[in-house]
């Protein structure tokens, strides 16, 4: 049986939670049918898409829990104060 790791990833945009969440939810529900000249937003809220997957794909390989074969186990957490996700996995090798 492989050993098990366990790592926590945190929330890339918790010091900006409510205004980022916002951007990003104009962005995916708004921008298209109700504003689509408005692309200065739009950019901003696709480059906060955008660095919020990476920072969080950045901790999930830095954390060295992605296996190479077998499982991984990923919780979410509900609060803005907790973490983000916490991971169990296989370690590389």
């Amino acid at each position: 049986m492989a050993k098990k790791l366990k790592s926590t990833l945190y929330d890339p945009l918790a010091s900006s939670k409510t205004s980022s969440e916002t951007l990003i939810k104009w962005y995916l529900e708004e921008h298209a049918p109700n504003d689509p000249f408005d692309t200065s937003k739009a950019e901003l809220a696709a480059g906060t898409i955008a660095a919020y997957g990476l920072s969080i794909s950045s901790q999930l390989v830095e954390s060295g829990v992605i296996p190479l074969d077998g499982d991984l186990e990923i919780e979410i957490l509900g609060s803005h104060r907790s973490p983000l996700v916490d991971i169990d996995g296989t370690p590389y090798g």
